[in-house]
């Protein structure tokens, strides 16, 4: 593969739970693939295929068993916890499949949580907050609570945090699991603007309504590489 604008890489990537044991899984074996920049990627399979727990790894969420993963040049398999933290915070936006969202607070406060640690002022917090809540059709739910919101709107609220630090890539696990077919559509339409301006996106879905915008599809099966599909007449 071309790796001239290459952002993710992994060599050789496992992942095993209770390992040595006799309930050992492997959630992935000697998976090796690359995410290039400014494209859409899908990590595509059936449920229990290792696609959360590879866009896991990607996202410097988790620690593979063994193998390596890199950002650019830089092997993330060899940095502390803390320099993780800093990659996550700085460079990595991540969106949950649950959403993550704080029940008690307002959406513009959970947009600017991760804010805090960067040590900007609360008006500055909220206005950088209250910019995406708006671009992503939210203007009017700034101070409603998740409770008070549909599946959608709370997506849109955990994308909106995900972006509020400018991230390089963005990766969203299952986001097709918890909303219904309108708020899929306005979240590909999310997904193809953000790619469009510049940024790496990484999904893992089984839902067949993303294939056709994806540049890349990555299959998994059983913790195995099943195949790389590249679109090159897709929609995109």
């Amino acid at each position: 593969m071309n790796t001239n604008n290459t952002v993710l890489k992994t060599e050789g990537l496992s992942k095993y739970y209770n390992p040595k044991r006799p309930e050992e899984v492997r959630a992935l074996r000697d998976v090796s693939i690359e995410i290039n920049s400014r494209k859409i990627t899908i990590i595509s399979g059936p449920s229990g295929s290792g696609k959360t727990t590879l866009i896991s790894i990607l996202g410097a969420i988790d620690r593979p068993t063994g193998g390596h993963v890199f950002l650019h040049e830089e092997e993330l398999t060899a940095l502390s916890d803390e320099a993780l933290a800093l990659i996550r915070r700085n460079k990595i936006g991540f969106i949950f499949q649950d959403f993550n969202l704080l029940p008690r607070l307002a959406a513009w406060e959970n947009v600017a949580y991760p804010l805090i640690p960067i040590v900007y002022k609360e008006k500055e917090r909220k206005e950088r907050a209250v910019v995406l809540l708006e671009r992503l059709g939210l203007g009017k739910r700034i101070n409603h609570t998740p409770e008070e919101m549909s599946g959608g709107e709370q997506q849109r609220v955990a994308i909106a945090r995900a972006l509020v630090n400018n991230p390089e890539i963005l990766i969203a696990d299952e986001p097709a699991s918890n909303i219904d077919a309108k708020a899929i559509e306005n979240l590909i339409a999310i997904l193809v603007d953000l790619k469009n301006k510049g940024m790496t996106i990484v999904v893992s879905t089984h839902d067949d309504a993303f294939y056709p915008y994806a540049d890349v599809r990555i299959n998994l099966k059983d913790g195995v590489l099943a195949g790389i599909e590249h679109n090159n007449g897709g929609r995109i």
